[in-house]
């Protein structure tokens, strides 16, 4: 026994994890993972934007089901062109003036010209119809992983990932200002084990070229996951022959 103490002493004293104590990685991996395992999720991703002077606002929201069968739909409610869509891997149809049609996004973005409003969301829901694969793109880099008395898993990022992390969000879908000096965190909230949200906060001061002002800008990017496992799609046989 006395043995047994020196040795559990000896670990703490070095700052080594004991084997069977979790760390906060383990702990959000594993949480990661049951989300991804999970046969059906729901999600709700939103962007608040807050500057300087004025108050919080709302500036993008994303509605969006998933199954592991590779079927994803999305709905953007502020919308007034192709609000609403059905993926299948890279394939999408969007609901227009109430008739499902199948868009080619790779070949409107090889086009000549600016795409419209249509094809510029449709390919907004191609970016985002991932939001597990883009909690991914932001790992690896977090650092000072810490669990606060709120339950929230946070980190953050040093001055050299910024600019990484920053080109990843906008890869999926995100819409962030060129900022100067950008900081940016990231938080994380665990529910019964399997990962209930998480936030991307990227911070900085954004010139405005009309003003010649700059001001202070907080982007917080928010996933929120829901009935997982519980979640249900119901496809429009229109939709299923579209893209099956």
């Amino acid at each position: 026994m006395n043995a047994l103490k020196t040795a559990l002493f000896v670990a703490m004293l070095l700052g080594r994890t004991l084997p069977n104590q979790p760390s906060l990685e383990g702990e959000l991996q594993r949480a990661i993972q049951k989300l991804s395992m999970a046969e059906n999720f729901s999600w709700v991703a939103m962007t608040i934007e807050e500057k300087d002077g004025k108050d919080p606002k709302v500036a993008e929201t994303l509605e969006g089901k998933w199954d592991k069968n590779g079927w994803c739909q999305l709905s953007n409610p502020k919308s007034k062109n192709a609000g609403d869509a059905f993926l299948k891997g890279d394939r999408i149809a969007v609901l227009l003036q109430e008739c499902w049609k199948v868009l080619d996004v790779k070949e409107a973005a090889l086009a000549a010209g600016k795409p419209d409003k249509t094809i510029r969301q449709a390919q907004q829901f191609l970016k985002s119809k991932s939001p597990s694969e883009e909690l991914r793109s932001y790992l690896g880099r977090v650092e000072d992983l810490r669990l606060g008395k709120n339950g929230l898993y946070s980190g953050r990022y040093t001055a050299l990932d910024v600019p990484i992390i920053i080109e990843r969000a906008q890869a999926a879908g995100r819409k962030i200002p060129d900022f100067v000096e950008p900081a940016a965190r990231i938080n994380f909230r665990i529910e019964n084990g399997v990962l209930a949200s998480f936030e991307l906060v990227i911070s900085g001061r954004e010139a405005k070229a009309k003003k010649g002002q700059v001001v202070e800008t907080l982007l917080a990017m928010s996933i929120d996951f829901s009935g997982v496992g519980t979640t249900a799609l119901e496809i429009p046989a229109e939709v299923r022959k579209l893209l099956e």
